[in-house]
């Protein structure tokens, strides 16, 4: 793994509102024990978390912050200025193209969001071609060979994992999995020092 000193999430959904889900609760939780790793793993380095939603509400600002979260503006596009080689990227089904901007402006040390979708996929579905804020183009696939897919238990990492395809044409994701339809993905060393 290579060096990280922040994570940066985006979208991860409101958590202190009766709108709240599960798996806002889970996506949260899931930043906690990630930076918590990474700490242990290097005590020398304190892992800040930042979150960027514009649906947080004042009470998730409250309760993120009493939880050693720090929670950056609604709009804007400060969140990605803060991305560099050593930042750890999550999003988790975001309305809007997160994989493309990260494409764009760096290449952060670690990744944590769906993964990748063939055309195949999203022909078979076109429901979810629109539904999609964040798919894949040829930018983004170019970036992902930078990196490599990390195995989460709970989680599959193959062709067709972002939702299980007969699940998908009955309109329903993985049910009880919190990993089932996001994969972390972890800088080559090869690639840690120069840009494609």
């Amino acid at each position: 793994m290579p060096w990280i000193d922040k994570i940066i999430a985006f979208g991860l959904g409101v958590v202190a509102a009766r709108a709240s889900r599960k798996s806002h609760q889970i996506e949260h939780a899931i930043a906690l024990t990630i930076a918590r790793t990474l700490e242990e793993k290097n005590a020398s380095t304190r892992i800040g978390i930042y979150l960027q939603d514009p649906g947080y509400t004042s009470a998730c600002k409250e309760a993120l912050s009493l939880m050693g979260f720090q929670v950056i503006g609604g709009h804007g596009a400060h969140g990605f200025t803060m991305i560099n080689e050593h930042t750890f990227v999550m999003s988790h089904n975001a309305p809007i193209p997160i994989r493309e901007i990260v494409a764009d402006i760096a290449r952060p040390a670690a990744m944590y969001w769906k993964p990748e979708l063939a055309d195949e996929e999203l022909d078979i579905d076109p429901d979810l071609r629109v539904s999609l804020g964040d798919i894949d183009s040829v930018r983004t696939r170019r970036m992902m060979v930078e990196y490599d897919p990390i195995p989460i238990p709970g989680a599959s990492i193959g062709q067709h994992p972002y939702y299980d395809f007969a699940s998908r044409l009955g309109r329903r994701g993985i049910a009880g999995e919190p990993f089932g339809n996001s994969a972390l993905y972890v800088k080559k060393p090869s690639w840690r020092f120069k840009r494609a």
